[in-house]
């Protein structure tokens, strides 16, 4: 009896050790700017340890505090985990989370608004399996508005911002932790939020005529509407997607600046020269032996080539068109090319 009780103390205590290696030792939390919901994802992201038995999946106290500027509206709008009944893997509806506390304009930080979030208990929910590396969704929120791109949206950050007995705070106390499958502590710290992206410019030009600038600038319904800011050569400014000078001279070439802002405020900017079109006068219809001086100008520099499907017979040499043979009511049309 005595040896199978020493057996059964090995044997539990093999596994207390092995439960104790697989716990989740820290985490972070992240938000980020979802572009195709338009809302504020709330995530963890595991640093180190694992989870796979049902007591070290089960979620536990926690609350999660974000900062915006004051007079956003903050709302509440999906959960995502961990998932209720899930015990054996098989849950499917996430647990609630919901918004604990809130301060408006403390005096101790008058241009910002302070949220929390806590996660329901009851029924009890599991996350599945965690491994360090895994970055998870716990809820998401509305934001609105999110302006200057993002700037003022962030997560609450422990030691930096307001404690409870702070001007204003009302002994709220927003500090972030996280506790799973018992009360220690798994909380860390916050990574870089991810904020609205900005336009992704492409700008080029064309050659049909005077100044032409084509400028493509990609994004999303949730960064709509685009807005638009040209600078250039000659006092020139515009506020549309592209450019089209003409007629133009010489006094229009240079560099051309645009800066692309999307409704949450983030910009982008691009250059790109352009070089008006010259003008090379009206086609010349040309007789045989007969010897002809075209002219460009604005600029009056380049080198001329026969345009193609001209007849043959002609020659072009230093800027002159010269016929050397054709037959009678034939002739042939040039361009200049700058």
């Amino acid at each position: 009896m005595k040896i199978r009780s020493l057996w059964c103390a090995i044997f539990f205590g093999v596994l207390f050790f092995q439960s104790g290696l697989s716990q989740i030792t820290n985490l972070d939390y992240q938000i980020r700017y979802n572009t195709t919901t338009c809302h504020w994802d709330c995530y963890i992201i595991i640093n180190g340890g694992s989870a796979t038995s049902a007591s070290h999946r089960t979620q536990s106290n926690a609350q999660y505090s974000i900062v915006v500027p004051t007079g956003a509206v903050v709302t509440k709008v999906a959960n995502f985990n961990p998932k209720q009944n899930n015990l054996n893997y098989t849950g499917t509806i996430p647990t609630v989370w919901s918004e604990g506390s809130r301060i408006v304009a403390p005096a101790i930080m008058p241009g910002s608004d302070f949220y929390s979030f806590t996660p329901s208990l009851n029924p009890t929910s599991w996350f599945n399996n965690l491994a360090a590396g895994d970055t998870i969704k716990l809820f998401s929120l509305n934001i609105s508005p999110t302006t200057g791109c993002g700037s003022g949206i962030r997560v609450f950050r422990n030691g930096i911002d307001p404690p409870s007995s702070a001007p204003g705070m009302g002994g709220g106390d927003f500090s972030n932790g996280y506790t799973l499958g018992g009360i220690a502590q798994r909380y860390r710290a916050n990574l870089p939020q991810v904020n609205p992206p900005a336009p992704t410019l492409n700008a080029s030009t064309t050659c049909s005529s005077g100044i032409e600038i084509d400028l493509t600038a990609s994004s999303t319904a949730c960064l709509a509407p685009l807005t638009y800011s040209w600078q250039g050569p000659n006092g020139f400014t515009a506020i549309t997607q592209d450019i089209s000078i003409n007629p133009s001279t010489s006094a229009n070439n240079g560099q051309y600046n645009v800066t692309v802002t999307n409704a949450r405020g983030c910009s982008a900017t691009t250059s790109i020269q352009a070089i008006s079109k010259p003008n090379a006068g009206n086609n010349i219809n040309g007789c045989p032996s007969i010897q002809y001086n075209i002219q460009g100008n604005d600029p009056n520099t380049g080198s001329w080539s026969p345009l193609a499907g001209n007849p043959s017979g002609a020659t072009l040499t230093s800027g002159r068109q010269w016929c050397s043979y054709c037959r009678f009511g034939q002739y042939g049309k040039w361009s200049l090319f700058i």
